[in-house]
């Protein structure tokens, strides 16, 4: 399957089975749906040493991207290539609430929260930067809106 999710966190309980189908929807949106993309749920001390490590940063963020190398091959018996991974708090997630969706429904909250963030992380993970100039972070704002709106009609059985 080209989503491939592991749970890193104890923290925050959650159905896996609402991620799987969402997040290949999202892929599919994006014109990758046989790309392979790993999406790791962490608590806020794991994601917070990621992004000391890997952005010099301190204390948690909500989520990091991680690009596969552009000319890493398929893995044997796939029919599209790795894309990298998705590091998401489900912590910082749970207390950001719909904080990029501030319409949703409260029930939904997480739901929505964690959806928006894959879409940003995916996004980031096919070459988007929000940080590189207003432009860019326009049209990466721009993506997202239409991709979160597209794909958060998936049903949500929360």
């Amino acid at each position: 399957m080209p989503v491939q999710i592991y749970n890193r966190q104890r923290t925050v309980k959650y159905r896996p089975e609402l991620w799987d189908a969402v997040f290949q929807n999202a892929l599919a949106a994006v014109g990758h749906p046989d790309d392979l993309v790993e999406v790791t749920f962490v608590s806020n001390r794991g994601i917070a040493a990621l992004n000391r490590q890997w952005r010099g940063k301190t204390g948690p963020t909500d989520c990091l991207s991680f690009p596969a190398p552009a000319d890493l091959p398929p893995f044997t018996g796939m029919t599209g290539r790795p894309l990298g991974e998705v590091v998401i708090s489900l912590e910082q997630a749970l207390a950001q609430g719909a904080l990029h969706v501030p319409d949703s429904d409260p029930s939904d909250a997480l739901y929505s929260e964690v959806l928006f963030l894959f879409i940003h992380s995916l996004l980031h993970l096919l070459g988007y930067d929000h940080e590189t100039s207003p432009r860019d972070e326009e049209l990466m704002t721009r993506e997202q809106n239409r991709l979160f709106d597209l794909v958060s009609g998936f049903a949500c059985t929360c």
